[in-house]
């Protein structure tokens, strides 16, 4: 109010200066149109005095807030800005009856976001739902709770069965980012489902496995254990033959198999018709196969004998000698280290002479005979008489071959 008197004081003031102030004539009709100006807008000047005194007053207002925030708090600063703000807010732009074409836009825009908002929250509902229906008539899921996690995530709690298919697949059919939920689900054995029934087959196949397994296992174990039996009674009766037959096992491999002992190798008679005799009173359980166990006399007797009475002791070489005398020896050599190794005696030697026209080969034998004891491993009267025969009916060349007579292992 004193603001209002000092300014209509001022201006009875300056009416009075102007008063006594004239001014020059050319000035009169121009003062004279102000007036009449001034005359008839007089509402039209006050409103603008006060409006003036109203600005006034509210930059006053505005230096003491300003001198009141620099001793006051951040809070209480920024309260009294947001105060003042809305104020110089409120008085430049008055509320009118019309909006402006950004208030029009803004809301626009958020009316937009609303509705597609909506649009999106009942598309995602309807997902869901279907979603869920989907799951609960699937046999072998079992939904307890959807809860909602963050703004778009989704957490389901509830059951599965190890065979039922899973959720993922159902998820995406609905249009569901399987990323985007938590799934808290326990493994249980469905009941009265076809998983149930699939179970069951499963449990049954895999019992019937685990029973060939065990019957496996367990025939393993038995031939195992036959077989580590077998094993220590052939270790054993090893060693107790060894110790009897010492030499005859040097040349005899023995094997205990199903119950039978086979033997292999070669003996030397006496020792082969010993061991034959005597071995089985050693063997600790089965019975002996004697097929792989040669008697190396009569093997080796019977194929000496058959290459020495081979041999033709007329056939001469091309410098007119006879051409097998030197392996006839040989021949007559081992045969008798094998007599003498079996402690058996030595046979007779008789020429023998074949064809149907002998000739004149008298020579001939005595040539013979003198070679095969010129070494001294044969004696003269080792030699039986020369047997002659003939009257074969057939024309053949005359044969001499040289036999072995009384022997006692044929």
């Amino acid at each position: 109010m004193s603001d209002k008197k000092k300014s209509s004081s001022d201006s009875k003031k300056k009416k009075d200066h102007t008063d006594k102030v004239k001014p020059p004539k050319k000035y009169d009709r121009l003062s004279a149109r102000l007036e009449r100006v001034e005359a008839a807008n007089k509402d039209l000047i006050r409103s603008l005095e006060s409006e003036n005194e109203g600005l006034r007053d509210l930059i006053q207002d505005l230096e003491k807030q300003k001198t009141a925030e620099a001793t006051a708090s951040p809070e209480s600063n920024q309260s009294s800005g947001k105060k003042c703000c809305s104020g110089i807010r409120d008085f430049f732009n008055p509320p009118t009856g019309s909006m402006s074409m950004v208030q029009v836009a803004v809301t626009a825009v958020l009316a937009a976001v609303v509705l597609g908002l909506t649009i999106f929250k009942l598309v995602s509902s309807f997902q869901w739902r279907n979603a869920i229906n989907d799951l609960l008539a699937e046999p072998g899921i079992e939904v307890f709770e959807v809860d909602r996690v963050g703004f778009f995530g989704k957490r389901i709690i509830g059951m599965r069965d190890p065979l039922a298919p899973e959720i993922e697949p159902i998820l995406q059919k609905n249009h569901i980012d399987p990323a985007k939920v938590e799934l808290i689900l326990t493994d249980y054995h469905s009941l009265n489902t076809p998983y149930a029934k699939q179970r069951l087959e499963g449990d049954g196949e895999s019992l019937e496995k685990l029973r060939d397994s065990l019957l496996e296992v367990v025939t393993k174990f038995a031939e195992t254990s036959a077989e580590r039996h077998d094993e220590d009674i052939e270790k054993i009766t090893k060693m107790i033959l060894d110790a009897r037959f010492p030499k005859e096992m040097e040349t005899v491999e023995i094997r205990f198999q199903e119950g039978i002992w086979h033997l292999e190798g070669g003996l030397f008679d006496p020792a082969y018709s010993l061991f034959k005799s005597e071995a089985p009173a050693f063997l600790v359980r089965g019975t002996p196969h004697w097929g792989s166990l040669v008697n190396l006399t009569n093997a080796e007797t019977s194929e000496l004998k058959a290459n020495i009475e081979s041999i033709d002791l007329f056939q001469k070489d091309q410098d007119g000698n006879f051409a097998h005398l030197p392996r006839l020896k040989r021949l007559i050599r081992d045969y008798d280290a094998v007599c003498k190794s079996s402690k058996i005696p030595t046979p007779k030697l008789q020429i023998e002479i074949r064809g149907e026209s002998m000739g004149s080969f008298a020579d001939d034998i005595q040539q013979i005979r003198s070679s095969l004891v010129a070494d001294g491993n044969i004696s003269t009267g080792r030699f039986l008489p020369d047997s002659i025969i003939t009257g074969t009916g057939e024309s053949v060349e005359i044969k001499a071959i040289l036999k072995l007579v009384s022997l006692q292992l044929n």
